[in-house]
């Protein structure tokens, strides 16, 4: 159940604007590449194959299959409640491990696993926090096993007053990871439309390669 569409995987590593699998079930993809937005966003950026020292401006790490360990770690989960999560589903969803990616009840089911465990008492007594104790806040993600960098940008002192004139914990770390599952959609939609655009470009010219073999002949 790759993240990317297949066609668009090849045509994007020959370019060497996307990185091989890691050990981590990752990738890194130029960040122009990442959705149409991003071209636009990122237009400064010229296309150069990744290396070590370019990696972090121009490169992203994505999840190399949709419903993974790898997704619930991009999504805003540590490595330890991901690895927990995608035991748990790994074990009693195994059908699903093979699913078409671009099922909505598979996303859908994935997601909800995910996320119904916030906030119930096994996770964390009494879990969900409100108010200007930011200290009660760290510690509820902490307790949820959001990783360090979500933490931190749910807590930007910039959205300070929004945050705070806006619900709980709670209803911050779900929309959190709402947004950035919905955003790996996103990335889906995008890589098979490109890869659509890209064969119906390259289309003609390989018939006129394959005809010109032929009259060859």
């Amino acid at each position: 159940m790759s993240l990317l569409d297949a066609q668009d995987v090849e045509n994007l590593s020959y370019a060497k604007l996307l990185t091989p699998v890691d050990h981590r079930g990752t990738r890194r993809i130029h960040r122009r590449c990442i959705a149409d937005a991003s071209d636009i966003q990122y237009r400064h950026l010229p296309f150069i194959p990744y290396t070590a020292s370019n990696s972090e401006e121009m490169y992203a790490t994505i999840p190399d299959r949709f419903i993974s360990r790898a997704t619930l770690e991009h999504i805003g989960f540590n490595e330890t409640r991901a690895a927990s999560l995608w035991e748990l589903w790994a074990n009693s969803h195994t059908e699903y491990l093979n699913a078409d990616p671009d099922d909505l009840h598979v996303h859908m089911s994935f997601l909800e696993h995910a996320t119904d465990s916030l906030g119930e008492d096994f996770v964390y007594p009494g879990a969900d926090a409100s108010g200007e104790d930011d200290q009660k806040w760290f510690d509820c993600m902490t307790a949820w096993g959001i990783a360090t960098n979500r933490q931190e940008v749910i807590m930007d002192l910039e959205f300070r007053q929004l945050r705070l004139a806006n619900d709980s914990c709670l209803h911050w770390v779900l929309d959190t990871l709402g947004e950035r599952y919905l955003d790996l959609m996103r990335i889906r939609k995008d890589s098979k439309t490109r890869a659509t655009m890209i064969s119906a470009l390259l289309c003609p010219l390989t018939s006129h390669v394959r005809s010109r073999r032929w009259t060859r002949r």
